[in-house]
């Protein structure tokens, strides 16, 4: 629903400011805007990690399930050739989730007599920043009301906690304890916005934002994840 809702606004942001185009000249030598509002969507990650355990390799198996949180988004634009401007954005966000846990674990006796155990961890961080270069189309509608739409090549940077050890009590076995590593990893992606702003003053504004992200980075070895997602919020707005 929320998407559709997106957009339908994008849609008629779109076909009210196609006519104005030609009738409001873009004035604005640069731009900028601060955002937050909510990431929608979720990323799964499934990793498995190995570890020594009563003198034989252990294994570690976790799922998690990344739902989006609240979002900061930051934009800075100058115009370059008419209605076409040049800019950067950079974008944080950050998000917690649970992790279910399957071990395959060594007997303390037996060699080569692997036994099973499930256990959960809470409250994994997971934290994306976005660093864009941004090409922006302006298209005003009236002499107060401005859609930007912009895109362009990004630099994603990563972090995300994973599960790599427990502690077993025996007999059992029982998972008492669970280790946990944050990895930091990077990789490229894109992202693709449309906002619509609202000036109060001659310099400063409002503004709705519409924005999506997607890029795939590796965690571990083996291990990848889809990053980014569908963005709405809101925000100040500055014109120069």
């Amino acid at each position: 629903m929320v998407r559709r809702l997106a957009v339908l606004v994008c849609g008629l942001a779109f076909a009210t400011a196609t006519p104005a185009l030609a009738q409001v000249k873009w004035t604005d030598r640069a731009f900028a805007g601060l955002s937050t509002g909510i990431q929608i969507g979720t990323s799964g990650v499934t990793n498995t990690q190995t570890f020594e355990l009563f003198g034989e390799e252990a294994s570690l198996l976790s799922q998690q399930d990344v739902k989006g949180g609240l979002f900061f988004d930051g934009q800075f634009g100058y115009k370059v050739w008419n209605n076409v401007a040049l800019g950067v954005g950079i974008t944080f966000t950050q998000a917690k989730a649970d992790a279910a846990l399957t071990g395959s674990l060594p007997d303390p006796v037996f060699f080569s007599s692997p036994r099973s155990a499930t256990a959960a961890v809470a409250d994994l961080a997971h934290r994306e920043i976005w660093y864009s270069a941004l090409a922006t189309w302006v298209m005003p509608v009236t002499d107060k009301i401005d859609v930007f739409f912009s895109g362009g090549p990004a630099f994603v940077q990563v972090e995300q906690e994973l599960p790599n050890s427990v502690t077993v009590t025996e007999p059992g076995p029982s998972i008492t304890d669970v280790g946990v590593t944050k990895f930091s990893k990077s990789g490229i992606g894109f992202v693709a916005a449309a906002d619509m702003r609202y000036m109060i003053t001659s310099r400063i504004g409002v503004g709705a934002l519409a924005k999506f992200s997607a890029s795939k980075v590796d965690i571990t070895e083996g291990t990848s994840m889809d990053v980014g997602g569908f963005q709405l919020g809101a925000g100040i707005r500055m014109k120069f």
